[in-house]
């Protein structure tokens, strides 16, 4: 979430899905190792192996499950015996030292169940925020709300919620409020343009592109809804791209630029920013 939300583009079309993701996330993690794959990778660097570790694997054909076992054997050259109670006629597989530790079931280490906990009650925290169970000065629900009704301007998602309730709903946002009556009379035509529309909104700079260019292709056919998604559009869920401008910033202008005058410094920004495309 945090890496994504990072970017440029329309983040804001995309931040309530991706939150919605990593609330789901939260009340499973743990459960498995590959929730937490950089921890897990890092525990089990660190695990001594020795008579009684256990550990977890996965065996495809003709097993095809996760099996849960112990290490019963460490050979003098380094090869680990593990059993597997269940796994067929015969539970001990030999592996190599680096095998093993692969295999190392890390959900029975205490670090492991601490540091998901950390993450669960660092997830509650963030749910109880985005919902207002919290102290007013933290509540963070009417933002979250926003983030869920601004989804309308993304065309493939517009194409299965998009309906007259929450076009109404949409007057919640001030700079939209006007422009309700006008964007649910065109409401009709803004759909018929949606539908059959699908974009990857795994891909944020793919997505914005294709975003953008349904807009300049069709915003004069509903300009009511191009004028509200170029107000949605500004929205920025993330401090990060005006905090990469001020990076950059110190990057191109050190003390013998003190002196530049302010249109250079603002065209040269815009042009780094913008990767140097003018049109």
């Amino acid at each position: 979430l945090v890496y994504r939300m990072e970017g440029d583009g329309l983040l804001v079309l995309l931040a309530r899905s991706e939150i919605e993701a990593a609330l789901a996330w939260g009340e499973t993690v743990g459960d498995d190792q590959s929730s937490l794959p950089n921890v897990a990778a890092v525990l089990r660097k660190n695990t001594t192996l020795k008579v009684g570790v256990k550990t977890y694997e996965y065996y495809g054909e003709p097993y095809n499950s996760h099996y849960v076992g112990k290490v019963k054997r460490i050979d003098r050259g380094g090869k680990v015996l593990v059993t597997y109670p269940g796994f067929g006629a015969d539970n001990d597989v030999l592996l190599e030292p680096h095998e093993a530790v692969q295999a190392v079931d890390v959900r029975e280490l205490a670090e492991w169940q601490r540091l998901s906990a950390a993450a669960k009650a660092g997830i509650e925290y963030l749910r109880k925020r985005l919902t207002g169970e919290c102290d007013r000065i933290y509540d963070c629900s009417q933002m979250y709300e926003m983030l869920r009704l601004v989804q309308v301007f993304d065309p493939s998602f517009a194409a299965q919620f998009a309906t007259p309730a929450w076009v109404d709903a949409l007057s919640s946002i001030p700079p939209l409020e006007p422009l309700v009556e006008k964007l649910k009379e065109e409401l009709p035509e803004y759909l018929v343009k949606c539908q059959g529309v699908s974009y990857d909104h795994g891909d944020v700079a793919a997505f914005t592109d294709a975003v953008l260019l349904f807009w300049a292709n069709n915003g004069s056919k509903f300009p009511t809804w191009a004028r509200a998604m170029q107000i949605v559009g500004t929205f920025t869920p993330s401090s990060a791209a005006a905090e990469r401008v001020f990076s950059m910033l110190k990057l191109m202008f050190g003390h013998l630029q003190a002196s530049s005058l302010a249109d250079m410094i603002q065209a040269a920004l815009m042009l780094r920013y913008n990767k140097r495309r003018v049109a």
